[in-house]
């Protein structure tokens, strides 16, 4: 299913190239898409991300100030590293890079948050990673994420996945019944 939506957004480009936000979705919808192909077809997979990565970069070329394509980008690179882990020494640095510009650009975003808040959970703790680093990044997407926006066309996803992530985060600190609460948000 996200796999056509993503057909459909790559169709709405076609009629729109110069759309940055269109350019976003089509990323976005890899994004969702990336973990349940990686499971089936790692090539398709691997190709899947790299186009996901530049969507991004075409969404950044019409808007450089994008802060969701910039963490976006960010998440999906993250993603790549399944395929190619040696390119961590690169793309880490240039991820921690992304997501403080995005942060920086716009701090109350909670997308930015809930995919600084994904790298953060997979990052070894000894570069200020791991679940109790991640876990505030959650709350704070929750908590931003609760109140509706006014722009129905708004860029608008990211609550339940803020949750998920959360009751993750809480399950890796053994704190079942917190996690539990979460996942049921």
């Amino acid at each position: 299913g996200m796999l056509r939506a993503r057909a459909a957004f790559a169709g709405l480009v076609a009629a729109e190239p110069a759309n940055p936000a269109l350019h976003y979705w089509v990323a976005l919808s890899g994004w969702r898409a990336l973990p349940l192909v990686t499971e089936t077809d790692k090539e398709a997979a691997k190709k899947l991300c790299k186009e996901s990565i530049a969507a991004c970069d075409r969404a950044l070329a019409a808007k450089p100030k994008f802060s969701d394509a910039i963490a976006l980008k960010a998440g999906l690179q993250a993603l790549s590293l399944s395929f190619n882990p040696a390119a961590t020494m690169t793309l880490g640095p240039e991820m921690e890079e992304a997501y403080g510009r995005a942060e920086g650009m716009e701090g109350d975003n909670p997308r930015v948050l809930l995919l600084k808040g994904i790298n953060t959970l997979h990052k070894p703790a000894f570069v200020g990673g791991g679940p109790d680093k991640a876990r505030p990044l959650f709350e704070r997407a929750i908590a931003l994420s609760a109140a509706p926006t006014a722009d129905s066309t708004a860029i608008d996803w990211g609550r339940a996945d803020a949750h998920i992530w959360a009751g993750v985060c809480l399950g890796r600190l053994d704190q079942w019944g917190a996690a539990t609460a979460e996942f049921r948000k």
